[in-house]
């Protein structure tokens, strides 16, 4: 992983760069620390406790640097600015030239925080005023959560291109406002809940982004929806980040973990990505990119 990622990082070396903190000099640098962080993220390896007595005990002599479990947690917090840097180097290099009324599917998951019997009594992720997790209710599962959610615009092939951790409580359509300058003159897929005649509308007057979306049943004149198969890959990204990133498995205590630890499981996917496509394999099939 860390090779990859210094392959990836050879035109921007300021990442690779350790910052200067005083006391004795750092050995584990941040590109290490990320490293670290994305390879336990590519094996599902969501407590820092497990991870850390694994390292000590079966491959101490690989990580002869490695440092404590409190300092690569306080490290890594404050590397989240990093890791959605290196998400987006990773994913222009994987970008194809861009061509009138490409097609980029968008989509919202639910990040549940914790149980629903513990919301009234749970103080997690509530240090950010500006993002608090709240009851929500997913139409697509049929269940009330309580957490976040995630919105994501996805290519036909599944590579995120823009994501954004939200109010759950906040309608899926209102992120159409956001990326409107990033995706001037292409198609965008949705489900049933982006259905808005003025928000079409209005997105293909300013922004002449075309809005595709299935036809309610009570529509008057319904035109066929030509793009399920499309829509489907998004479908596909959301269950690797659920079953094999276990996204919804949730071991921080604060806004920033909890973004730090979400971004992470983001960048390793694109990188997975990356890498199958370096190779000629298929992208979507992650779980195999190291093998």
């Amino acid at each position: 992983m860390i090779d990859a990622l210094k392959e990836i990082l050879g035109e921007q070396p300021s990442l690779l760069k350790t910052r200067v903190r005083p006391g004795p000099k750092i050995k584990f640098t941040d590109i290490d620390i990320i490293a670290l962080s994305l390879t336990a993220d590519h094996l599902a390896l969501n407590s820092e406790n497990y991870l850390f007595a694994a390292l000590n005990s079966d491959y101490k002599e690989c990580f002869p640097n490695l440092l404590s479990r409190r300092q690569y947690h306080d490290r890594r917090k404050n590397l989240k600015k990093e890791i959605i840097y290196l998400q987006g180097i990773i994913n222009r290099k994987m970008e194809k030239p861009r061509k009138s009324q490409d097609i980029y599917v968008i989509d919202s998951m639910p990040l549940k925080i914790c149980k629903m019997a513990r919301m009234f009594r749970s103080t997690i992720c509530k240090d950010d005023s500006s993002l608090i997790p709240k009851e929500s209710q997913c139409w697509a599962q049929d269940e009330s959560y309580y957490g976040f959610k995630l919105n994501v615009v996805c290519t036909g092939e599944g590579v995120i291109k823009k994501f954004k951790v939200d109010d759950s409580t906040r309608h899926d359509i209102h992120y159409l406002d956001e990326i409107g300058d990033d995706f001037k003159g292409c198609r965008i897929v949705g489900d049933k809940g982006y259905i808005s005649k003025g928000r079409k509308q209005e997105l293909l007057d300013t922004y002449n982004i075309h809005l595709e979306t299935p036809f309610r049943k009570n529509q008057k004149n319904p035109k066929p929806f030509i793009y399920g198969k499309v829509r489907k890959r998004i479908e596909t990204l959301f269950s690797q980040l659920n079953i094999q990133f276990d996204i919804q498995r949730n071991f921080a205590k604060t806004t920033k973990g909890y973004l730090t630890r979400l971004y992470s499981k983001l960048c390793t996917i694109t990188l997975l990505q990356y890498i199958n496509k370096s190779k000629g394999k298929p992208i979507g099939q992650v779980q195999y990119a190291l093998i």
